[in-house]
């Protein structure tokens, strides 16, 4: 009898036809040609509002390379392309690239945070905040997480700061769930409108009241007032454009860029947040084969 540990391809692949043109497959392992587990850079095209069902996802080859590969996701309903990704892969555990120490620190400092005494409404910075299971709320995600807000908010309005965990203990967040991170933060416009419902204060308020009066938090009830935050250039253009760039983390290889463009009216117009790769040129591909070259020659 033959110890099979590596599925064959029929296992692995689980090929299921979707359509005349179209299957899904499962990318196992020990099946995957590039090696390249790890997604360092994921950026997202909502084109269109998805809806609870079946959903089609599928993957085309953009670059395939030995240290990196760039592919994008297409994810469709009903025929109808809702979600465009692009994501860079690369293996993580077989970097050579450079570190840097920046230096960088958020500034300011937020004040100190004790998580047990938080949970019982006793640390003196923070309070907790929760809301009550609603099975067909628009945003029951946030019944699945416990945030905390700061008693009293920054004092600057341009900013909106929090912590936020996962109710169930034994999940924790992994690199997967950042995205859902990012998207459970309160938008730092909404601390400059009066008596708005979303900002810093107004959630402070409503779990400090709770915790006094010993009520349950209300039901999730999404976004209470929504708004739209555009920003452009005029139609006839500029003539001059301020530029200025930084770098949060040089980390094996792995180079963050964040650029802001203001106009001479000192507004800003633009932003970019670029991931980029730094590696030593002597190890590089291109680099060999000129050495290589070179030798030959001499």
């Amino acid at each position: 009898m033959v110890d099979r540990q590596v599925p064959t391809l029929v296992e692995a692949a689980q090929l299921k036809a979707v359509g005349s043109h179209e299957y899904s497959v499962h990318v196992h392992k020990d099946y995957s040609a590039q090696q390249q587990p790890d997604t360092v850079a994921l950026h997202f095209e909502y084109l269109r509002p998805g809806v609870a069902g079946d959903a089609v996802i599928r993957i085309e080859d953009v670059r395939l390379g030995k240290a990196s590969s760039a592919v994008q996701a297409i994810l469709t309903q009903g025929g109808k392309e809702k979600v465009r990704a692009f994501a860079m892969n690369l293996d993580r555990s077989k970097s050579n690239g450079v570190s840097i120490t920046t230096g960088y620190t958020r500034k300011p400092l937020e004040p100190p945070i004790d998580f047990d005494k938080l949970l019982v409404h006793q640390d003196p910075h923070w309070i907790r905040w929760e809301n009550s299971w609603a099975p067909n709320s628009p945003a029951k995600r946030l019944s699945n997480v416990t945030l905390a807000f700061r008693k009293q908010p920054n004092v600057d309005k341009n900013m909106s700061d929090s912590w936020v965990r996962r109710k169930d203990l034994t999940q924790r967040w992994t690199t997967e769930m950042l995205g859902l991170v990012v998207d459970l933060s309160s938008p730092p416009a909404e601390n400059h409108f009066e008596a708005s419902l979303n900002d810093q204060a107004a959630y402070a308020r409503e779990a400090i009241s709770w915790a006094a009066e010993g009520k349950q938090p209300s039901p999730a009830v999404g976004w209470r007032v929504p708004k739209f935050y555009p920003t452009a250039l005029p139609a006839e253009g500029v003539e001059w454009l301020y530029v200025r760039a930084s770098t949060k983390s040089v980390l094996d290889g792995r180079v963050d860029v964040h650029v802001e463009v203001w106009d001479v009216e000192g507004r800003l117009v633009a932003l970019s947040q670029q991931m980029l790769m730094a590696l030593d040129i002597g190890r590089a591909p291109v680099a060999k084969a000129d050495a290589g070259k070179r030798e030959e020659r001499l």
